[in-house]
């Protein structure tokens, strides 16, 4: 598949088509150049023969100009092809792209601000947003154009945000590092963008809220899952094949997170920054918002849609399940399916009930089992302001002991219990999961109608709507 570069012979595009000619050369891929020339603003029905002569003309121009610049860039020896036509440069490119499905497309861009960049600086925005292969935007104050064509590493910068879009930017930037074995080095490094409220409360971390200080176990346990989300795409991607693991960084996001993200490409001289581009149908909007960050940055940013990042992530076996239960008969039914679905081998079994204070949780109580193999104590308590007596706790524990399939000890999975206490049910069970790491959600479900399914069904439906993990829902024998 070629190369596209988009051009439309401005100072600015000069640095895209070096670019592209210096990845042609180095990855041994065809050069696809792409011209659009806009047509006249008003067409008369009398001027038609004229307008006709016109657009040949122009299109002759274009030609001879697109020969004129790949001599002075040294494109000689180049498997090269090029591409004129009229109409709006955004629809050309778009339609180029879509029917030769180019391995990358190279577009330029003026990195214009206020209302300038509505008339000269849109085009790679619409590129990007429509394009269903990896977009390079190179702006015109790049000042890494040279350094892709000597023989030195690629130093890339795979910022993700933890949204489907960042998912891509990681995944794909993986698989270039594998692709690309033996003949570029890549030097790839993770960056993992957060906001420390949103994140300390998805763990259920106390956060200074004064002082906006994360809590200790934040960043161990950011890192932990991040690892694990790579360690997937490497082990998918040919595994100890690949030439090292990423470097790894965690970077707290403030107001301003393009300026965060970019800050950190330019301390860690990365060579290109990569980044994904939210699906249109997606309901998860990505912390870095594409056009102020097209027109800020003053290096080669690689655009990955969603679409076009590899699908050959790892599929590793089920190391955690989280089990919701009322401690009623009918709830073994769930603990015994998430056993059936364990291995042994070193699988973990966190068995908790968890208890819930205030009006809301009074004379309430869930319980929850899970599996964990990296954390020796996956799920610690969080402080409440009416914490259960050690007499009470337990009680709970023995309760959860006796609720163990017998079996289970025979299958090697060890089991540890404990007692969760929360303010609410379904957000204690998400926050525990994440702490232990979990793979599956394993739930009771009762089909209720009426007063009853305000206390059991909607806790199951809260979970399944909200969660970050896949959710199984286990209905009594």
């Amino acid at each position: 598949m070629p190369i596209l570069c988009a051009t439309d012979f401005s100072p600015c595009s000069r640095s895209a088509t070096e670019l592209s000619v210096a990845l042609a050369r180095r990855l041994h891929r065809p050069l696809l150049l792409v011209h659009a020339t806009e047509p006249p603003p008003i067409a008369l029905p009398e001027a038609t023969l004229g307008l006709e002569t016109w657009e040949s003309a122009l299109l002759e121009a274009a030609q001879t100009e697109l020969s004129r610049v790949m001599a002075s860039l040294g494109g000689e020896g180049l498997e090269l092809e090029t591409f004129v036509d009229v109409g709006s440069p955004a629809s050309v490119i778009g339609d180029v792209i879509a029917k030769r499905r180019p391995s990358l497309v190279v577009v330029g861009t003026h990195g214009r601000r206020g209302a300038s960049r509505f008339f000269l600086g849109s085009v790679a925005e619409k590129v990007v947003r429509s394009s269903v292969a990896p977009v390079l935007v190179v702006p015109q104050s790049a000042d890494h154009v040279r350094e892709w064509a000597d023989s030195g590493a690629w130093r890339l910068l795979a910022a993700s945000d933890g949204t489907p879009a960042g998912h891509a930017a990681l995944s794909w930037a993986l698989g270039l590092e594998r692709s690309l074995e033996g003949v570029v080095a890549c030097d790839v490094t993770a960056l993992r963008l957060f906001w420390p409220h949103q994140e300390a409360h998805h763990y259920g971390l106390e956060l200074d809220w004064h002082q906006g200080d994360a809590p200790p176990l934040l960043l161990p346990l950011l890192e932990r899952d991040f690892r694990q989300e790579l360690a997937g795409f490497r082990e998918g991607a040919g595994g100890t094949d690949l030439p090292k693991e990423p470097s790894v960084a965690l970077l707290a996001a403030s107001r301003d997170a393009v300026h965060d993200v970019l800050e950190e490409a330019r301390s860690r001289h990365a060579d290109a920054l990569v980044v994904g581009i939210p699906d249109v149908r997606s309901t998860r909007e990505s912390t870095l918002r594409l056009g102020p960050l097209l027109r800020a940055a003053s290096l080669p940013v690689l655009c990955i849609p969603t679409q076009a990042a590899p699908a050959d992530e790892a599929l590793p076996p089920i190391g955690t399940a989280l089990v919701a239960t009322d401690l009623s008969d009918d709830s073994q039914e769930a603990i015994r399916t998430a056993y059936r679905l364990m291995r042994g081998d070193g699988q973990r079994v966190e068995l908790c009930h968890v208890v819930l204070h205030g009006p809301v949780g009074d004379g309430l109580d869930l319980s929850l089992s899970s599996v964990s193999a990296s954390v020796s104590s996956p799920i610690v308590p969080r402080p409440v302001p009416t914490p259960i007596s050690p007499e009470e706790r337990a009680a709970v524990e023995a309760r959860l002991r006796a609720m163990v399939p017998p079996a289970a000890a025979g299958l090697g999975i060890t089991t540890h219990v404990a007692a969760l206490e929360g303010t609410d049910t379904a957000e204690t069970l998400l926050q525990a999961a994440a702490r232990c790491e979990a793979d599956l959600i394993v739930l009771a479900f009762r089909a209720r109608t009426g007063p009853g399914r305000l206390f059991f069904g909607s806790v199951a439906e809260e979970v399944a709507r909200r969660s970050r993990t896949p959710v199984l829902l286990v209905p009594p024998r």
